[in-house]
């Protein structure tokens, strides 16, 4: 679901610079200003998904890790109590008919119940004599300590219904602006491939326009230009089969670590500042789309001048 939302907010940036770069592409009469404020607004959606998923999963794991326990205490219960007790016939046949097969959150919690209600009545044992405890590893567990291992899984799975309303909101947002995405972009591409004639500068820049969810990553980058503009600038291009956007790095040669000079950068060419006259500098670039990254580049060597 996310990486086609996020294909959609890479095509309503792909719009929003054709918009500013052609003065007269105004789809659905909006500006730059106002598109760049819905791809804000789908960017906030998105986010509140992203953290109602993580809270509805967060909730399920929680059940699921809490009812298992409970679980894991009935079996060691009963085995570690029918071998205590094997020698009263009468609890030894009581524990026998304490359901073993659950499979569900219910089923547990009734096999716990039955648990319980079977440990009430158990006699004391030891000297001196004391309630019977089962051990879990180096820890022993009472009756109280297994009631409250209950009570863990009831709390858990009482939590989920608000939770998973919350994501189902927020999953119901994401959709509804999904499609406005997508209705928008359509209408968008059509009104420009209307508008301007093949061949023209205009059309080339609303057929850049990515079309559909790209099959794979991208393939390598590679740097085709390399050029000086100042003792402190540097112009790269680049490109990469199947990319939509890019990251750009940078560092002195010699140093260890890339500093991140451009971040999804969607045109092919990017203009760095960095370095001192006379530094030689090395470029990389990351291709980038709605599937993942692909290859780095190999570094691109330049002298800025003195």
């Amino acid at each position: 679901m996310l990486i086609m939302f996020d294909f959609a907010i890479l095509q309503m940036r792909y719009v929003r610079g054709a918009m500013v770069q052609i003065p007269s592409f105004r789809p659905d009469g909006l500006g730059p200003d106002e598109v760049f404020s819905n791809i804000s607004t789908a960017l906030f959606v998105r986010s509140a998904y992203v953290t109602a998923k993580n809270d509805i999963n967060g909730a399920r794991a929680l059940r699921r890790t809490s009812i298992e326990t409970l679980h894991n205490g009935c079996v060691d219960f009963a085995a570690q109590g029918r071998s205590r007790f094997r020698k009263d016939a009468t609890l030894v046949q009581r524990f026998d008919r304490l359901p073993t097969q659950d499979q569900t959150f219910q089923e547990t919690m009734t096999r716990a119940d039955m648990v319980a209600a079977l440990w009430g009545t158990l006699p004391l044992v030891g000297a001196p004599p004391a309630a019977f405890q089962y051990g879990q590893g180096l820890v022993n567990v009472n009756l109280a300590g297994f009631t409250a291992l209950q009570t863990a899984a009831r709390t858990a799975d009482a939590a989920i219904p608000d939770v998973d309303q919350a994501f189902q909101k927020e999953e119901g947002r994401l959709h509804v602006t999904l499609a406005g995405m997508d209705d928008f972009v359509s209408a968008a591409v059509a009104t420009g491939r209307s508008r301007y004639n093949p061949g023209t500068a205009e059309r080339e820049i609303i057929e850049a326009i990515p079309g559909s969810l790209p099959a794979a990553v991208p393939g390598t980058a590679v740097i085709t230009e390399l050029s000086t503009l100042s003792s402190t600038e540097l112009l790269a291009k680049f490109t990469a089969p199947g990319a939509t956007s890019y990251d750009v790095f940078w560092r002195i040669q010699g140093e260890s670590d890339w500093t991140l000079a451009g971040d999804d950068v969607i045109e092919k060419e990017f203009t760095l500042t960095g370095g001192n006259p006379g530094t030689t500098v090395e470029v990389m670039i990351r291709p980038r789309n709605s599937r993942g990254n692909g290859t780095d580049s190999e570094p691109g060597v330049i002298v800025l001048p003195t």
